[in-house]
């Protein structure tokens, strides 16, 4: 009785118009952008990979060792 009656969703178009040049400026500073993300792209710090080889390591030698509870 007191609840609000559901409504339909209000449908907003804004028309748009093709600007050849707004598209080429547009084009030109998405590349440099692109260009500049590329080039400081994040490397994997020598501490991840070691981590990563411990976790290998540490996971081979739990199965090794439920192989062998598991034989006898």
């Amino acid at each position: 009785m007191f609840t609000k009656l559901k409504r339909h969703r209000q449908y907003q178009y804004t028309p748009r118009v093709y600007d050849p040049e707004k598209e080429k400026r547009d084009n030109r500073v998405q590349g440099r952008r692109e260009f500049r993300f590329q080039r400081g792209g994040a490397k994997a710090s020598p501490r991840s990979l070691i981590f990563v080889i411990a976790a290998m390591g540490l996971i081979l030698y739990l199965i090794y060792m439920l192989s062998q509870v598991g034989a006898n």
